[in-house]
């Protein structure tokens, strides 16, 4: 996959919103329903898709994540979009650190092998292959300090299937930040070409 557009970038980031926005659903409100999750967390078994939009099964299921992305480069933006914000940088940080550690990439290739067995006999969102993920958050990235802290209601923090969620998420987010570098993303393409960002993110959503 060789394209590096606006749009490319543009749908990239919002993969790394969208996971982003589910943490935040997931650590305050409830957990999303199957389907939500499952095109959340599928781009982390499509690695041969023909371009970039085809990784999260087509632009237009990536609203709530393009959504986000639009209102984190206008202005104003509230409580939770802060909270998306920081996540959102975090998994950015975070992706840089992955892929300068080949051995935690080893690991973690490893347990997306093994998830990728799992989905295929029970599903994307079946409890074993979403364990299956958030154990491949908690030995590679989640090793990493400091640790992306997730804001919620603390009730629903203690809850350990919202715990796994939570970290079967942040996996997805690295997939896409991933993405975003590999159709020429960088932190100066993100601070210097914000509007242009807004401007095709806003277009995907009118499409």
């Amino acid at each position: 996959m060789s394209r590096n557009s606006d749009t490319d970038r543009a749908l990239a980031l919002a993969g790394v919103f969208n996971a982003a926005a589910l943490v935040d659903e997931v650590a305050y409100r409830s957990e999303p329903d199957a389907a939500t999750l499952d095109l959340a967390l599928a781009p982390l078994f499509r690695f041969d898709a023909p371009d970039t939009a085809a990784v999260y099964g087509g632009a237009d299921k990536l609203r709530l994540g393009l959504e986000a992305l639009a209102r984190s480069l206008g202005a104003p933006r509230g409580p939770h979009d802060e909270l998306i914000v920081r996540y959102a940088l975090g998994l950015l940080h975070f992706e840089r650190l992955y892929l300068a550690d080949q051995t935690m990439q080893g690991e973690l290739k490893s347990l997306l092998r093994r998830a990728q067995l799992q989905a295929d006999a029970s599903g994307v969102t079946g409890e074993t292959t979403v364990g299956t993920l958030a154990e491949g958050w908690s030995k590679t990235l989640g090793r990493i300090r400091p640790r992306i802290l997730v804001n919620g209601e603390p009730a629903r923090l203690r809850e350990p299937r919202n715990v796994t969620l939570i970290r079967a998420l942040l996996l997805a987010g690295l997939r896409s930040a991933v993405l975003w570098r590999q159709v020429g993303g960088s932190r100066w393409s993100l601070m210097l070409g914000r509007a242009s960002l807004r401007r095709a993110a806003e277009r995907l959503l009118e499409a």
